[in-house]
């Protein structure tokens, strides 16, 4: 009976289990911020921002017009919702 249990491996203790979802934590926390950065960063470029309303109607124009009507590019821009998401992730930290 012995014999089955040798072949495991030592079970994972719950030091490193915290330390290991303490460094998930961190590094969640991290790629937020840095997505964060990223929307100011991008918004500061635009020239106006938009809220999701306004910008689902452009998306739908630009599309039309430069597209005519079908699959294309369509440039990404910060809405005003990212951008207040985003002051709120760096204000918080």
């Amino acid at each position: 009976m012995q014999a089955i249990f040798t072949d495991r491996a030592p079970p994972f203790s719950t030091r490193s289990y915290k330390a290991a979802e303490e460094a998930e934590r961190k590094a969640r926390k991290d790629a937020e911020k840095a997505k964060a950065m990223e929307i100011i960063e991008k918004a500061s470029k635009q020239p106006k921002i938009m809220t999701q309303a306004e910008y689902a109607q452009w998306v739908e124009r630009y599309n039309n017009i430069m597209n005519e009507g079908g699959e294309g590019y369509v440039p990404e821009m910060v809405t005003v919702e990212q951008l207040e998401w985003a002051r709120k992730v760096l204000s918080d930290s």
